[in-house]
């Protein structure tokens, strides 16, 4: 989505210009990832892999891994409000202070933090060249994975080749 946060690094050395053909060789995930979301992914990397030019073959040049890591997570707030005849922060606080109350009101949210992870290869010394990484808060369940998933990689893949 628009939130997901993206990284990207590349090997410095390597010619991207003499890649020219692909194969996605490793798909890792969670059994909670149902089996059209992970075609989802695959079909949107050979999209992406075919916009940039790159043929997908038996006999590759390259190979594409990916992974899917999920990790549940809790983030907790305090709010602490007070209250008292003018108020702590008033310039006229009651008898020094006396009658002052503190209310903390405390909050819990459980998220999961999700990572998309593409990382692609040399085949012949399976050397990594190039890697992707998008990275999202999940609050709720993808609504729209059609459109989602493709976006998500689209811009994971944003940067590859590198200097195009």
């Amino acid at each position: 989505s628009t939130s997901m946060d993206v990284v990207s690094d590349y090997d410095k050395a390597a010619r991207f210009s003499e890649y020219r053909t692909y194969s996605i060789e490793a798909f890792r995930a969670p059994d909670d990832v149902s089996p059209m979301n992970r075609e989802r992914v695959v079909d949107a990397i050979r999209s992406e892999m075919s916009d940039k030019g790159f043929i997908e073959t038996d006999s590759p040049d390259m190979l594409v891994h990916v992974a899917v890591i999920f990790q549940g997570l809790d983030s907790a707030t305090a709010v602490a409000d007070y209250y008292g005849y003018g108020g702590r922060y008033r310039p006229y606080v009651w008898g020094n202070g006396l009658g002052l109350t503190n209310y903390t009101t405390y909050s819990v949210e459980n998220y999961i933090d999700g990572s998309l992870i593409i990382d692609i290869a040399d085949a012949q010394t399976r050397k990594l060249l190039w890697e992707g990484i998008g990275n999202e808060e999940i609050y709720q369940e993808n609504r729209d994975p059609v459109t989602e998933i493709p976006a998500a990689v689209k811009k994971i893949m944003k940067s590859f080749p590198p200097g195009k």
